[in-house]
C-alpha cells in the first residue's frame, strides 16, 4: 500500500519514521496538496494532510481517479477540506480529534500575555540596547473579564487558566455548556469581555465571525487572541480596527489567508501579502506562524493517530472508522 505526505517537515519526521509499517510503500513531500501538486499522489491509496493543504472539488476529483480511498489528515480541523465532495466519491477522511489540547492552551495564554505585558517590543528593545520602558505599559489580568469563544477541550482549558490569573470568565458555546464558566450569549461576551480568545472551528455560518460590526460592538481597548482559525476574523477590519484604536490588540496564531505562506521560509523574497505586512507592522500585534499545536507531546500524538487511523482503515476499508469524520 502506498501511503503519501504532503507538508512533511523535519520536526514530524522524527516522530513518524520510526512507526511507519514496514509494509508501506511511503513517500513523503514537503510540498503544500493543491491543484498544482495533486498528481504526486499517484499510485498512492492513502493521501496524508496538513492544515496548510487544500483539498477541493478539483483536487478530490482527481485523487478519485487516481484510486485513493483514505484522507488522512495530520489535523483536528477539516476546513481545508470539502467533506461532501468526498463523501459523494466514497472518499474516507480522518482526522486527529484530540492531541494535546494543553499546547493549544498553553500557547493561547503565551501570546495573550506576551501582548498585554508588551514582551515582543520589549525584547526588540533590549537587543538592540534600549531598557527605556516608554511604551511598554501592559495592564492586569487579575480582575479582568475574559470572554472564551467555543467551549471544548482547548476552550475549557483556557477558560480555567485564565479563572487561575483571576480573570472573571464569560463564556459562549451554542453546543457545550461546562459548568465552569457563565455561559452567556454571544453578544453579552462581545460587548463585557476586556479579552476576547477564540477556540471554535471554522464552518460556513461563522465565517468572519469578528467583523466591522463585532469590532463596534466591543469594549474599546479590548483584546482579541485568536488560535483558532484565520477566517474567523475579517483581516481588513481587524486591521482598521487596531489602526484606530478602538482595539487594544490582537494575538495571533493564524490567519486568514496563511495557505501557501506560512511554514515556509520567506525571508529572501520578503512578505508579499499586503494585509500580512501591515499586521505585522503594528506595534500592538503579536503574531505567530500556526505554531501553537508545535510541542513534543502534541506532534507525537499526531503521528501516532495518524498511523493508526491508516492501520485501521488498510484492515477493513469499508468499515466505519473511528475517527471519521
Amino acid at each position: 500500500m502506498k501511503v503519501i505526505f504532503f507538508s512533511m517537515h523535519p520536526y514530524e519526521e522524527e516522530f513518524l519514521g520510526p512507526i511507519l509499517p514496514s509494509d508501506w510503500d511511503v513517500e513523503m513531500t514537503p510540498d503544500f496538496l493543491d491543484e498544482t501538486t495533486v498528481e504526486k499522489a499517484k499510485g498512492a491509496q492513502v493521501v496524508s494532510l496538513f492544515v496548510s493543504d487544500k483539498a477541493d472539488g478539483p483536487v478530490l476529483e482527481a485523487l478519485h481517479s487516481y484510486g485513493v480511498g483514505l484522507l488522512a489528515l495530520r489535523s483536528a480541523g477539516y476546513d481545508h477540506i470539502d467533506i461532501e465532495t468526498a463523501k459523494r466519491l466514497g472518499i474516507k477522511v480522518v482526522n486527529v480529534p484530540a492531541y494535546s489540547p494543553h499546547a493549544i492552551a498553553d500557547h493561547t495564554l503565551a501570546i495573550m500575555l506576551a501582548l498585554i505585558r508588551r514582551l515582543h517590543r520589549a525584547h526588540d528593545k533590549v537587543r538592540l540596547g534600549d531598557f527605556d520602558l516608554d511604551g511598554l505599559m501592559g495592564f492586569d489580568l487579575n480582575g479582568k473579564v475574559a470572554g472564551v469563544i467555543g467551549l471544548g477541550k482547548i476552550g475549557r482549558l483556557v477558560a480555567t487558566r485564565l479563572k487561575a490569573f483571576g480573570c472573571k470568565v464569560l463564556g459562549y458555546d451554542p453546543y457545550i455548556q461546562p459548568e465552569i464558566v457563565e455561559n452567556v450569549d454571544l453578544d453579552t461576551l462581545i460587548t463585557q469581555a476586556d479579552i476576547i480568545s477564540i477556540h471554535c472551528p471554522l464552518t460556513r455560518e461563522n465565517f468572519h465571525m469578528f467583523n466591522e460590526e463585532t469590532f463596534k460592538r466591543m469594549k474599546p481597548g479590548a483584546i482579541l487572541v485568536n488560535t483558532a482559525r484565520g477566517g474567523l476574523i475579517d483581516t481588513k477590519a481587524l486591521l482598521e480596527a487596531l489602526k484606530s484604536g478602538k482595539l487594544g490588540g490582537a494575538a495571533l496564531d493564524v490567519y486568514e489567508y496563511e495557505r501557501g505562506l506560512f511554514f515556509k521560509n520567506h525571508q529572501k523574497e520578503g512578505i508579499k501579502d499586503p494585509y500580512l505586512a501591515q499586521l505585522l507592522g503594528l506595534a500592538n500585534v503579536v503574531l505567530t506562524g500556526h505554531q501553537a499545536f508545535l510541542t513534543r507531546e502534541a506532534v507525537k500524538n499526531i503521528e501516532e493517530t495518524t498511523v493508526e487511523n491508516i492501520l485501521e482503515w488498510q484492515k477493513n476499508p469499508q468499515a466505519k472508522l473511528k475517527n471519521e469524520i
